[in-house]
């Protein structure tokens, strides 16, 4: 497996309130990233090179990086400021088992509940399911196309700022990756109407989990659900991959259903570090002291019962 692949990228550290982005502090990293499943999985974060950091680099951010034990949150490396905002658990599914020992893997109730969900999707459909997967260039760019009609109207791009991206640079990306067979989307259709979708880049025999939305509208019948439980079965059916990465989340709310479809989990953290500057100082500070307040708003909000009806109603009000 490659280890890791380098470049300069402007990065913005969000500034949020519960689900709403308020602001944004922008700062050009050097992104290295590196594969959480490769050799370099024993890493702790300790490691960072910054001898070959450019002059215009910021600082370093290496994403998803598989460590041993949990880091501080801020901390001095080298005289360099290390601001770790995120730990987390990475879930994967192992796809070089059969089809049969993953659902066995699953409780008798989720089994139940999922196929449930199938079913229902099913008979809203006439009978069968209409589902699709887009690989080659000309495919790929008709996925994107119907993709996006999708995300413009899905809460995950217009509350959480989690859409599939709509900028000529990705855009070029996907056929790039699918020049060389590197990427798969993923459409599910009711009456004619894609009204979910999954998008996945493959790097190395591993299938990323990058992008999923689907029409609010038809929420009821849990479209981005079924569609991943369909995924799972072909990738199993085909035999091709070694691993299904569903990338960071998959803890609690809207992630549960990424800890529900795998098999195992990487300790994983978002690491940046900064060189010694004021203004990197101030962008860690605001950055760390609002995650911090909205961290104890949610959790005071959450014991008086009022945090799911003010998402609720945050969401209602960005739809409008």
């Amino acid at each position: 497996m490659s280890e890791r692949i380098e470049r300069l990228t402007q990065v913005s550290l969000k500034l949020r309130v519960g689900e709403l982005t308020v602001a944004a502090l922008n700062r050009r990293m050097l992104l290295r990233t590196t594969n959480p499943f490769g050799r370099e999985a024993d890493r702790d974060g300790l490691g960072v090179t910054l001898e070959d950091v450019p002059d215009e680099a910021h600082g370093v951010l290496i994403p998803s990086q598989r460590v041993l034990s949990r880091l501080p949150k801020v901390s001095l490396y080298r005289s360099w400021i290390r601001y770790v905002p995120r730990q987390y658990d990475r879930h994967y599914a192992d796809l070089s088992t059969t089809y049969e020992a993953y659902l066995d893997r699953f409780s008798s109730k989720s089994r139940s509940s999922l196929r449930r969900k199938a079913r229902k999707f099913e008979e809203r459909s006439g009978g069968s399911i209409c589902w699709k997967c887009y690989t080659t260039t000309d495919e790929i760019a008709e996925f994107y196309r119907l993709a996006r009609e999708i995300s413009q109207q899905s809460y995950q791009e217009r509350l959480l700022d989690a859409g599939l991206p709509e900028d000529e640079q990705f855009y070029a990306s996907m056929i790039e990756s699918a020049k060389v067979g590197a990427v798969r989307g993923y459409l599910i259709f009711l009456d004619g109407t894609p009204v979910a979708y999954l998008y996945c880049p493959i790097r190395d025999a591993v299938v990323s989990y990058a992008y999923l939305g689907y029409r609010a509208e038809f929420s009821e019948l849990s479209p981005g659900t079924v569609l991943l439980w369909l995924v799972m079965e072909d990738l199993f059916r085909e035999g091709a991959y070694k691993i299904f990465d569903f990338t960071e989340g998959g803890d609690r709310g809207r992630h549960s259903q990424k800890r529900l479809f795998s098999t195992d989990s990487v300790a994983c953290a978002d690491i940046y570090v900064f060189r010694p500057t004021t203004m990197n100082l101030v962008a860690v500070g605001a950055h760390a002291t609002v995650e911090w307040l909205s961290t104890s708003i949610g959790a005071a909000l959450d014991r008086i019962g009022l945090k799911r009806a003010l998402k609720s109603w945050t969401r209602t009000l960005r739809r409008a």
